[in-house]
């Protein structure tokens, strides 16, 4: 009986953190959440599937998930990589 109220206690724990984060998202674009870059970077090699046609698919600005939109702005220092 005490583990079930504990499971359930921290299943509700954990949904109202992912609601409360999901408010912090601005769903507005003239004041996007600001994220900033880490001045390090790990490089990684790009490889280009030539399975998939002659060029990269175009970017989509479709919605495809249900819900507000959010926006990002995202600022890197002077001195970053």
């Amino acid at each position: 009986m005490i583990i079930k109220t504990i499971i359930v206690t921290l299943g509700f724990l954990f949904v109202a953190s992912l609601g409360f984060a999901q408010t912090q998202l601005s769903n507005d674009f003239n004041n996007a959440t600001e994220m900033y870059v880490n001045t390090e970077c790990i490089f990684e090699t790009y490889r280009y599937n030539h399975d998939f046609g002659s060029d990269l698919p175009d970017l989509k600005c479709d919605r495809m998930y249900p819900g507000v939109s959010s926006y990002f702005i995202f600022k890197i220092t002077e001195n970053s990589i």
